[in-house]
C-alpha cells in the first residue's frame, strides 16, 4: 500500500485513492503555471487521462494504498488543495522516476503491508512535494463526477507502476498498472458519487453483465465492442480480456495468451504473466494450488490476497465475491445502485468497504470484521492496512502463508524482495532486516 503523502503550501488537498487490478497510468503533470495533469490509466478494463489546469502553489498529497488499488480524491478546501493519490495494489512493480526543477516537491510515503517506503527528501527513498495551484483554488476532478472528491478504484492483482515525475515545470507521472486478472473500480465521491456495477452500467466506465455501453471499461457476455472492452467470449478491444483468448496487448485468456503481460491456464509467454500450475516470470507469479504473489493471492478455491476474487468466496478488500458484497463499490449480482464502479451482492454496508459480512473500516473488508481503516483479515488484521493469514507480522501490505519474510512480498513459507519482487525459494533478508 502506498501512501504518497505531501505537506501542503496554501493550496488545495487532493485526495487521490487507486484501487487498481488490470491498469497502466499515464498522469502528465504539466506546472510551469497551469499544470495539466494527464493520467492515462491503461489497464485491462480501463484508460484514465487525467488533466489537471493549475497555477501556482498547491501541495499534493499522494497516498498510494494499493494492494487492489483504490483511489480516493478528497478535495478539503479552505483555499489550499491537497492531492491525496492512494494507490492500493496487489502485485506491483514500481518505478519511481521524478525529475524536478522548481517549486515541486512530492512526498512519497509508501505505506504496504510488507513495507513502507518513506520517501523524504531522498531520505527514505524521495519526498517530493509538488506544489500545484491555480490561484488559492481547489482543483476539482472531474471523473464522471460533478464537483469534488475521486475516488478512483484500481482493483489489481498484478501490477506494474511505472511512476514517471516529469517536472521542470512539467511533470508527467507514468503509472503503469500492468495487470492480469483486474476488475478497475473508479469511484468519484463527491458532490454525487458515481459507481459501477452489475447487471449494467449507467456510468462511462461501466461494466456489466450482459453487455456494456460504456467507452473504456465496458465488459460484457457475451462481447465488448469499446475500445478496452472486456467480454466472454472475445474483445475486440486494445486491452480487452476473454475466454478463450485474447486479441488485445495485455490480454488474458484461457488457454494461452498472445500479450506481453498475459495469463493463462497453461503457461505464459509475457513478462509478468501467471500461469497454471506455474509461473517463471519475476514479479507476479501465480500458482496452484497457492500464489506466491506480493500483495494478493488470486488462487481455487479461495483468495488469500487482499484484493483477491475467488470460488466461492472473496478475501480481497474491493474483491467480488459470490454470494455478496457490503461495500459502497462493491459489485453484486443483482443490480447496481450507483453511478460508477461500484457493485455489490446484495448490499453495501462501507463507504469503500466490501466485508463479508460487515466492516469496521472506512475501506475496510473483513472476514469476519476489520480493524484497520483498509485492513482486511482473516480472520483479523493486526496492521493498518495488514492483511494476514491469520495474521501479519509486517507493517502495511504484508501479506503471507502464514508468515510474511519480505518487504513487500508474500511467501508461502516466505519471499525475499526489493520492492514487489517475490522469488522462491526461500530468503532470510527482510525478514532479518523487519
Amino acid at each position: 500500500m502506498i501512501n504518497l503523502k505531501f505537506l501542503q503550501n496554501s493550496s488545495a488537498i487532493i485526495n487521490l485513492k487507486f484501487l487498481e487490478n488490470l491498469a497502466m497510468i499515464n498522469i502528465k503533470f504539466l506546472q510551469n503555471s497551469p499544470a495539466m495533469i494527464n493520467l492515462v490509466f491503461l489497464e485491462n478494463l480501463a484508460m484514465i487521462n487525467i488533466k489537471f489546469l493549475q497555477n501556482s502553489p498547491a501541495m499534493i498529497n499522494l497516498v498510494f494504498l494499493e494492494n487492489l488499488a483504490m483511489i480516493n480524491i478528497k478535495f478539503l478546501q479552505n483555499s489550499p488543495a491537497m492531492i491525496n493519490l492512494v494507490f492500493l495494489e496487489n502485485l506491483a512493480m514500481i518505478n519511481i522516476k521524478f525529475l524536478q526543477n522548481s517549486p515541486a516537491m512530492i512526498n512519497l510515503v509508501f505505506l504496504e503491508n510488507l513495507a513502507m517506503i518513506n520517501l523524504v527528501f531522498l531520505e527514505n527513498l524521495v519526498m517530493i512535494n509538488l506544489v500545484f495551484l491555480e490561484n488559492l483554488a481547489m482543483i476539482n476532478l472531474m471523473f464522471l463526477e460533478n464537483l469534488a472528491m475521486i475516488n478512483l478504484m484500481f482493483m489489481e492483482n498484478l501490477a506494474m507502476i511505472n511512476l514517471m515525475f516529469l517536472q521542470n515545470s512539467s511533470a508527467m507521472i507514468n503509472l503503469m498498472f500492468l495487470e492480469n486478472l483486474a476488475l478497475i473500480n473508479l469511484m468519484f465521491l463527491q458532490n454525487s458519487s458515481a459507481m459501477i456495477n452489475l447487471p449494467h452500467v449507467s456510468g462511462e466506465l461501466g461494466y456489466d453483465q450482459p453487455h456494456v455501453s460504456a467507452k473504456l471499461l465496458g465488459y460484457d457476455q457475451p462481447l465488448v465492442s469499446e475500445e478496452l472492452g472486456y467480454d466472454q467470449p472475445h474483445v475486440s478491444g486494445e486491452l480487452g480480456y476473454d475466454q478463450p483468448h485474447v486479441s488485445g496487448e495485455l490480454g488474458y485468456d484461457q488457454p494461452h495468451v498472445s500479450g506481453e503481460l498475459g495469463y493463462d491456464q497453461l503457461h505464459v509467454s509475457g513478462e509478468l504473466g501467471y500461469d497454471q500450475p506455474h509461473d517463471s516470470t519475476e514479479l507476479l507469479n501465480y500458482d496452484q494450488p497457492h500464489v506466491l504473489e506480493n500483495l494478493a493471492m488470486i488462487n481455487l478455491p479461495h483468495v488469500s490476497g487482499k484484493l483477491g476474487y475467488d470460488q466461492p468466496h472473496v478475501s480481497g478488500e474491493l474483491g467480488y465475491d459470490q454470494p455478496r458484497v457490503s461495500g459502497e463499490l462493491g459489485y453484486d449480482q443483482h443490480q447496481v445502485s450507483t453511478e460508477l464502479p461500484g457493485y455489490d451482492q446484495p448490499r453495501v454496508s462501507g463507504e469503500l468497504g466490501y466485508d463479508q459480512p460487515h466492516v469496521s473500516g472506512e475501506l475496510g473488508y473483513d472476514q469476519p470484521h476489520v480493524y484497520g481503516e483498509l485492513g482486511y483479515d482473516q480472520p483479523h488484521v493486526s496492521g493498518e492496512i495488514g492483511y494476514d493469514q491469520p495474521h501479519v507480522s509486517i507493517k502495511l501490505l504484508g501479506y503471507d502463508q502464514p508468515h510474511v519474510s519480505g518487504e513487500l512480498s508474500s511467501d508461502e513459507p516466505h519471499v525475499f524482495t526489493k520492492l514487489l519482487g517475490y522469488d522462491q525459494p526461500p530468503s532470510c533478508f527482510w525478514r532479518t532486516w523487519l
